[in-house]
């Protein structure tokens, strides 16, 4: 019972219990006697609506533990003061009473972990999801190694208070099965690991219209690496944390490979058929599954890169013709890449007909996807009943996108399907999706937006990521020093950097991962969303849970980039383990950057992708000197702005706003070079797309 001398302690639900106080020994510094260093009451905290409450009254981090300097009690109260600590303390130990409600039932549940639970005052009956029980009583002690299980204080009157240490483990075996965390009949209601709620909208009040990956890192800096938000009814859960990254994303892609919600993406807009954003589904793995199979690593090694090395010739052979056109002739390069692949047809010139159509879909998706731009009809879907004259019009907004979307694509199908009729298939992925039809059973209209979808993706990314490098290299000139150093040294003036030259150019492999990095094109990618419930690092995450990756969190960490915000290849020194090698690599701090995704939601073009831009870069590099522009009615430098809040916009893909630079040929047999390769690309490699292209007729 609470006596005068030990009166309930702070958050304390259980008012008849004693206050607990934990007293910590040491030595005195001085002279080296054993002391009763610190004493510290008991903090409570309630859970799941005040049927239990708990204080942890201490924890390790480590075996064995070190108590030299205090490192034990710094570690704790850092742990404690992170917001981090879940049910177990990965790798230590945690010294928690908990006090149960009369007649209160916890959640059945299972932790990985060794667990000793010693009952102090009342009694306590332990239930097995077998259906056995066992009443302890006071002084009676629980072992309780990993199994399912719950807690219920059988008094209608008396709080029950029970002490557990629980130590990290393995996770269990049995008959072949390693068994998962899991905590189930409950409301999950664990102590908040992220930013403060209110009443029914949860976090959504505190969050930014634009660049909310701001926010997510700050967050981060001060929650940790995995913290959660309520939106609405619905939980987030925000990774920045690579360790944790690696666990959830990769080695459990299977139940964290699903999508949120997405009634205008998805639905309104698409008609369920957008592959990236489609739930973990049959059909959703058959898409992905047809478009990894036509660009594996060994068909861009073999087939695609002859695409790659013409079309960049003739990027450099129209930025010596249009060198203020950079940009376009950027977006050309990768579209035309993605098309010649994808339906057999080249784009020709930044003003090609599909480009163009292309670029201002892109564009209403983007503004249209923007966080903020239509109500939160996902997350309180009565909002779906407001006429929408009062929310922005958003159903007619997605409609005009609806209707762009599928004049292109169902027009970019058409136009396949009359050169079908007219020369029969080509060596393209649509042709192969029509020829596949009866067996991968998609409709119509799925392969219309499985190759549209493609292109997109391939198209404005890359793109986007080029251009920040460009902004880079005229803003750190000595990076590019280096780099024309590297090129020129193996390289020589007459012939291009090919694909065949990656192994012997370093510094350029270490370019394209540092501009991905430094910019990175999706600075929160694409959320994804638990299909069950999971325990990760000690939290519970329940099923639904949108998992967002914090990229840009990620790669301007600056305990691992003391000079985040700065261009320096020198990152990457060393390094030319390809994306997708070092996204696949069980060692998490070998991982080079986020920008292509995680698990089993990975971008299936990656090869392509760390392709382009090897391929972009070394020619750029290669052929021209970049410099910061001048302005001709001035004289003065025109200095892009690298600024992530003022420089660059944001949709789906965060892109630089357009900037000038000027562009010199390095030397005249370097532009012979360019005009030689260009018209062996127009002999060579071009015919074969020109003459598939029905795309106007």
């Amino acid at each position: 019972m609470a006596t005068a001398s030990r009166p309930p302690t702070n958050g304390q639900l259980a008012k008849d219990l004693p206050g607990l106080t934990a007293y910590l020994t040491g030595h005195d510094p001085k002279t080296g006697n054993t002391t009763i260093q610190e004493k510290r009451g008991a903090q409570w905290q309630s859970v799941d609506g005040g049927g239990m409450a708990f204080n942890v009254a201490f924890t390790t981090s480590e075996f064995p533990v070190s108590m030299n300097g205090d490192n034990d009690i710094v570690k704790h109260d850092q742990r404690l003061a992170s917001g981090k600590l879940g049910i177990v303390n990965p790798g230590g130990t945690v010294l928690r009473f908990v006090d149960f409600a009369p007649e209160f039932e916890s959640m059945m549940h299972r932790t990985r972990s060794l667990d000793y639970g010693i009952v102090i005052e009342g009694s306590i009956e332990l239930i097995l999801d077998s259906g056995e029980k066992q009443l302890l009583q006071r002084g009676d002690v629980c072992v309780q190694r990993g199994t399912n299980h719950a807690w219920r204080n059988p008094s209608k009157t008396e709080w029950t208070r029970v002490v557990y240490i629980l130590q990290d483990s393995q996770a269990v075996e049995v008959q072949g099965e390693s068994l998962k965390e899991y905590l189930g009949r409950s409301e999950g209601e664990l102590p908040p690991s992220g930013p403060p709620t209110l009443p029914i909208i949860g976090n959504l009040h505190q969050l930014p219209k634009q660049k909310l990956f701001f926010q997510f890192t700050e967050w981060a800096r001060q929650y940790g690496g995995l913290y959660t938000l309520k939106l609405g009814p619905g939980t987030v859960a925000v990774l920045t944390d690579r360790r944790i990254i690696k666990q959830l994303m990769d080695k459990k892609s299977a139940v964290s490979s699903d999508r949120p919600v997405n009634l205008v993406g998805q639905q309104l807009i698409t008609e369920g058929d957008h592959v990236l954003l489609m739930s973990n589904s049959p059909t959703w793995r058959m898409m992905r599954k047809l478009i990894h199979q036509s660009l594996t690593e060994s068909l861009c090694n073999s087939k695609h890169t002859k695409i790659q090395q013409a079309e960049a010739t003739q990027m450099l052979h129209d930025m010596m013709q249009e060198p203020n056109q950079w940009p376009e002739h950027f977006k050309r390069f990768s579209n035309s890449v993605i098309m010649s692949i994808v339906y057999g047809i080249r784009s020709k010139s930044a003003v090609a007909p599909h480009t163009v159509k292309l670029s201002d879909t892109v564009e209403y998706w983007a503004r249209i996807n923007e966080f903020g731009a239509t109500p939160p009809v996902d997350i309180f879907p009565f909002l779906k009943l407001v006429p929408e004259r009062f929310l922005g019009n958003w159903r007619t907004r997605a409609k005009v996108v609806h209707d762009a979307l599928h004049e292109l694509y169902e027009g970019l199908l058409a136009s396949v399907l009359r050169r079908r009729e007219a020369i029969g298939p080509t060596d393209c992925i649509i042709d192969q999706l029509l020829d596949g039809q009866e067996k991968s059973e998609l409709t119509t209209h799925q392969i219309a937006f499985l190759s549209g979808v493609t292109i997109k993706g391939g198209s404005d990314t890359s793109a986007s990521v080029l251009a920040s490098t460009m902004q880079a290299l005229v803003t750190w000139p000595e990076v590019q020093r280096k780099a024309h150093a590297e090129i020129d040294a193996v390289v020589g003036e007459d012939r291009l950097p090919t694909w065949d030259d990656y192994a012997q150019l370093p510094y350029i492999a270490a370019m394209v991962k540092e501009s991905h990095r430094w910019r990175p094109v999706a600075p929160l990618g694409v959320p994804h969303a638990l299909s069950e419930d999971e325990w990760i690092d000690g939290k519970f995450l329940p099923k639904g849970t949108i998992l967002f990756v914090n990229v840009w969190g990620l790669h301007h960490d600056e305990s691992r980039y003391k000079d985040h915000d700065v261009f320096d290849p020198d990152h990457f020194k060393g390094n030319t383990v390809l994306a997708a090698d070092s996204a696949n690599s069980a060692d998490f701090e070998k991982r080079d950057h986020y920008g292509y995704g995680n698990g089993r939601r990975i971008c299936p073009g990656i090869h392509l992708a760390d392709r382009n831009l090897f391929h972009v870069i070394s020619k750029i590099l290669w052929a021209f000197k970049i410099e910061i522009a001048t302005d001709e009615s001035t004289g003065k430098p025109i200095v892009p702005n690298t600024s992530m809040v003022t420089g660059y916009r944001e949709g789906l893909t965060a892109c630089a706003y357009d900037f000038p630079v000027k562009l010199t040929v390095r030397s005249e047999a370097r532009r012979k070079a360019i005009l030689q390769d260009f018209d062996l690309a127009k002999q060579e490699v071009f015919p074969t797309f020109e003459k598939a292209d029905f795309f106007n007729e």
